[in-house]
């Protein structure tokens, strides 16, 4: 499966992922709105520094959203970070709302994975059938003895199609015996 990189953020996905209770006054200096995530101007008693730290906003002006919706993967990852509100996101939320866009793979990738399973599989059926026919795929001469049965078989192949199906033995079996 494949992450599909295009995929938005929107105000239901930000509110399930953070658990957002309550919308207005998220951890006392978020609102969540239908179109961002707003930094709110705190009301109570502050020193400068405190003000300064909770009122970080990436264009520095309040009333625009600090992540507005929809946004992309990386936007909302950026916000997380700069705000240090990763521990909000439950990860296996996460992982449901990633798998959930996710594509499978194309027809041509399954294609592609499908036919080389298949070679592999053949490939290691070969090489069952020499050995219990007593030819060890990797001596010199078994090309010529394979060839000469597929003759006696009425399809002929050539000893230079059989050489190189006998060079990709070893693989297949290496990646079968992993």
């Amino acid at each position: 499966m494949q992450m599909d990189t295009t995929a938005r953020f929107g105000y239901r996905d930000f509110i399930k992922l953070c658990r957002v209770t309550d919308p207005e006054n998220w951890e006392d200096c978020f609102s969540v709105r239908g179109d961002g995530v707003y930094v709110r101007e705190h009301q109570g008693i502050l020193t400068p520094a405190e003000r300064e730290a909770i009122s970080e906003h990436p264009t520095g002006n309040l009333k625009e959203p600090a992540l507005p919706f929809p946004c992309s993967l990386v936007q909302f990852q950026v916000f997380l970070e700069r705000q240090r509100l990763y521990p909000y996101v439950d990860p296996f939320d996460m992982l449901e709302w990633a798998l959930a866009r996710s594509s499978p793979p194309s027809a041509s990738a399954k294609s592609a994975s499908g036919s080389a399973v298949v070679q592999e599989t053949l490939l290691v059926l070969v090489a069952t059938l020499c050995d219990y026919k007593g030819i060890d795929h990797k001596e010199r001469g078994a090309a010529r003895r394979i060839a000469k049965m597929t003759e006696e078989f009425g399809v002929p192949v050539s000893d230079d199609t059989v050489r190189r199906v006998l060079e990709r033995i070893p693989n297949a079996l290496e990646n079968r015996q992993k």
